[in-house]
């Protein structure tokens, strides 16, 4: 209930000041490891990457607003699913129930993210700028298995920590490339989202980015072992909006 109302609080009083903007990413995704047993301990292991690398694909939505010159808060929603069917050449056991062997299973992994960051720019004003924060994220996962007639599930739902960074160095006028990460490491896991981007400004509002990103991370404990790493090939469009001046 608190950090609702710290969220509001901070939201309402972003819009008291001018400068918004908004960036819609989309691409294909790629997954090199979608690795998992559960529980942790005693289920069967399978990478889901060596059945259907995908592409799948994927987007994102984002909002910041600056709230003074060194003071932003960035506000993300990344949702992404895979569907995958591979063979278990013996008995596969998932969530405590035990799969008959060389039959078909198929999965759903859901990964969506919801996350709030304060960023800190130490020079605005500066060709080369670097910028500091901390990202409150919450995990809307869940592992689906089915063989067609009988379907578990692990859903697990859950708040990550994570360090931001971003470095961006103006080319000139037009021209910009960018480093952006959240990321954050520890004994009952690790998270990694980083991208790499050029980007494009079409004028003092609008401007269009492509790039490269990775998101990899994951958990291992007795209850779940689950790894993953993702790889995308991204493009987004970037607009700054006026709320003083009445401009959406």
């Amino acid at each position: 209930m608190k950090f609702t109302a710290v969220i509001v609080v901070i939201l309402f009083s972003s819009l008291c000041y001018s400068k918004v903007s908004l960036t819609l990413e989309q691409g294909p995704a790629w997954q090199s490891k979608n690795e998992f047993n559960i529980p942790g301990s005693t289920g069967s292991r399978v990478d889901l990457a060596n059945s259907d690398s995908g592409p799948y694909y994927s987007m994102r939505l984002e909002g910041r607003w600056q709230l003074a010159t060194n003071h932003a808060v960035k506000v993300l929603i990344a949702p992404y699913t895979s569907s995958t069917s591979f063979r278990s050449a013996s008995d596969f056991t998932f969530q405590d129930y035990t799969f008959s062997g060389s039959q078909t299973l198929s999965t759903n992994y859901k990964f969506n993210s919801y996350r709030v960051s304060y960023l800190y720019t130490f020079n605005p004003k500066s060709n080369l700028r670097f910028t500091l924060g901390a990202t409150a994220k919450i995990r809307d996962a869940n592992i689906r298995v089915s063989d067609g007639v009988i379907t578990k599930e692990n859903p697990n739902l859950g708040f990550v920590p994570l360090l931001h960074l971003e470095v961006e160095l103006l080319l000139d006028s037009k021209f910009t490339v960018a480093l952006v990460a959240d990321a954050l490491a520890a004994p009952q896991g690790r998270a990694e989202d980083v991208l790499i981007k050029g980007i494009y400004n079409l004028d003092d509002k609008w401007r269009l980015y492509a790039g490269y990103r990775t998101l990899e991370g994951g958990a291992n404990n007795s209850n779940v072992y689950t790894f993953a790493w993702l790889h995308y090939a991204v493009v987004g469009i970037e607009s700054d909006f006026d709320w003083l001046a009445g401009e959406i």
